[in-house]
């Protein structure tokens, strides 16, 4: 069993009701009165915890990808497997079942029927760094930075996805557009948990 020292960033339930935590011990699970450890997830490098529509728990890591909890099983996505990055920041799955995967420094991924797919600055993305991501309720994903918060078209990224379109755009908001600060500023790069 884990001891719960130190503070916890990052929390999210599963579909079983178990509580998942991350923090400087690492990522631990709940199991009855206990946290259990998730092996193979070092201290301090969970970045997120996702919950996905299969009820896969996903774990964005600094350095060591995407790690999804399936069925008791542990997988691992990563740059080998074509991640722009290994540092995976943001998680967010729309209601296709598409996974939407932001990094420090390579940009935004789309993983869909298997296949990941690379949005960056020289594409037409606003920042390479995505701490967060949202959707809205008119088909387009949000993003946020130190350099600010942006949009993109969720069907502009598809068309560039299915090869359809070379660039997209990318709308930026700043202090012009009546926000306090332009800067979605995350140094411990935490996404709020989902």
């Amino acid at each position: 069993p884990l001891r719960i020292e130190s503070q916890v960033q990052l929390m999210v339930f599963d579909r079983e009701g178990r509580l998942w935590i991350a923090g400087p011990m690492g990522v631990a699970y709940r199991d009855g009165d206990e946290f259990v450890p998730v092996q193979g997830v070092s201290a301090s490098s969970a970045l997120s915890l996702y919950v996905d529509r299969a009820g896969d728990v996903l774990i964005g890591t600094r350095f060591s990808g995407l790690i999804r909890h399936h069925e008791g099983s542990f997988s691992r996505l990563t740059s080998i497997h074509g991640l722009s990055n290994d540092t995976v920041t943001a998680l967010y799955q729309d209601e296709h079942g598409s996974l939407w995967i932001g990094t420090s420094e390579g940009g935004l991924n789309l993983l869909k029927d298997g296949k990941v797919t690379q949005f960056q600055e020289r594409d037409g993305l606003y920042d390479n760094k995505v701490f967060t991501i949202v959707e809205d309720g008119v088909g387009n994903l949000w993003m946020g930075s130190a350099r600010g918060i942006w949009r993109v078209a969720k069907r502009d990224l598809e068309a560039f996805a299915r090869g359809e379109r070379a660039h997209f755009r990318s709308v930026s908001y700043d202090q012009g557009d009546r926000l306090r600060s332009f800067s979605l500023s995350n140094p411990g790069f935490f996404q709020p948990s989902c």
